[in-house]
């Protein structure tokens, strides 16, 4: 069975983004582990020193609380939830639940209790894009799940997309599974030539495209391709940060939040 972590920090966001992956781990037989993260506020005195017990006692309450409204939905009655509380960052907590619980996908809102206002990726979303090897769902707040059956697949380098597909392919199945391969080339340059990649792709049986974006920006490409096409999930590889980076510009920010109803998958 397949185990997706979702952090929580108890915010609507965070919500969010445990509905949606509780609605894929019911679609491919998934557990969640629910991580609430806490530290103790900086400056604390030593006197308290059974404040992190507080903190504990909380967390592990909350998520109670939490795991029990999830646990009453008719459409998560076959989900096994699994709750971990954990005293750390949460880069940090997030690499114990997995030496724990054997991880094989992060969901994760875009914004949290920090509350960072016209950014796409809340700043603890990207500090976790950034080190941890996992392979991450971003959820914006207005996403509404629907099952990946068309994807975009963001990548100019053949080995990156295959290494996305057969990632897809361990976490829901490629068989039924659409896939638009984006490539993104200045203006005037020759397109890529994809024989060896069409080869190695043939082995998933999945149904698969190639498509040439012409701009001198690989962000503004990609983002010109999503305007025109319809895709359950946009799929990028952290090969590529570059890319990332370049989504938190703030030109670009408010393009891509046009189109915040449709979540990232980076791997």
């Amino acid at each position: 069975m397949k185990t997706i972590l979702v952090p929580t920090d108890f915010s609507e966001n965070a919500y969010k983004a445990l509905e949606y992956a509780s609605y894929l781990a019911s679609q491919i037989g998934a557990k969640i582990v629910v991580l609430n993260s806490y530290q103790i506020p900086s400056g604390t005195s030593n006197v308290m020193i059974n404040f992190a017990d507080i903190l504990e006692k909380d967390s592990k309450e909350d998520l109670a609380k939490l795991l029990d409204k999830l646990k009453n939905i008719e459409d998560f009655k076959g989900v096994e939830y699994i709750p971990f509380s954990c005293y750390g960052f949460l880069t940090q907590t997030i690499e114990i639940a997995s030496k724990n619980h054997s991880i094989d996908l992060i969901v994760m809102g875009t914004t949290g209790a920090s509350n960072i206002k016209n950014k796409i990726f809340g700043s603890n979303t990207l500090a976790t894009i950034k080190v941890v090897d996992y392979p991450i769902v971003v959820v914006p707040q207005e996403t509404q799940f629907s099952a990946w059956k068309n994807v975009i697949l963001a990548s100019n380098e053949d080995d990156s997309i295959l290494a996305v597909a057969q990632k897809l392919n361990d976490i829901v199945g490629l068989e039924n599974v659409n896939m638009d391969i984006v490539s993104v080339v200045p203006k005037n340059e020759q397109k890529a030539d994809h024989a060896t990649l069409i080869l190695g792709l043939d082995g998933y049986n999945a149904q698969y495209s190639f498509h040439t974006e012409e701009n001198d920006s690989v962000v503004e490409g990609v983002l010109n391709y999503t305007e025109n096409h319809a895709s359950n999930i946009i799929v990028l590889h952290k090969k590529s940060y570059s890319f990332l980076e370049g989504l938190m510009h703030s030109s670009v920010t408010k393009k891509l939040a046009m189109h915040s109803k449709k979540p990232l998958l980076i791997i």
